[in-house]
């Protein structure tokens, strides 16, 4: 492998730099539809290699620790996602710049969606998910945060 390959950039990395880093909720901006927005949490963005990993940390209204945890390549492409997860697979895609989205899919079904929105002054992060309740009821819950 030459030294040029070795140090070669995925064409997504760009996009990625908007997003690395941490992110302190605002609840007192949050929309959520199903729940509260949490009393207090942290969003963390790093690149780790050819993959991104999102860390969403918060206090629960219930007063939980609650920890969700996302790896994947956002290439696009459809990717395994762990078993439990309420969903088999993952995909992960940069729609612009400032704009991440995924989808999560059971089979070829999708059964939730979000994208993360970061402001033209890179100052502010918008997370906004679409999903359903196990009754079937589907909503959407919006989570704003400020970087750290």
């Amino acid at each position: 492998m030459s030294d040029t390959q070795t140090h070669t950039q995925p064409e997504w990395a760009e996009a990625a730099e908007n997003f690395v880093g941490e992110w302190h909720i605002r609840p007192d901006q949050c929309h959520f539809e199903v729940g509260g927005p949490p009393a207090d949490g942290l969003y963390r963005v790093v690149r780790d290699g050819n993959q991104l990993r999102l860390e969403a940390e918060a206090t629960v209204q219930t007063g939980q620790r609650a920890k969700q945890v996302v790896i994947g390549v956002p290439d696009g492409q459809p990717q395994k996602y762990p078993v439990g997860a309420g969903a088999d697979g993952i995909v992960l895609r940069f729609a612009d710049a400032r704009t991440l989205e995924s989808e999560f899919r059971r089979g070829d079904q999708v059964v939730a969606r979000a994208s993360r929105v970061v402001s033209e002054d890179g100052r502010r992060l918008t997370v906004t998910q679409h999903g359903a309740t196990v009754e079937g009821k589907q909503f959407t819950n919006t989570a704003v945060y400020e970087r750290a």
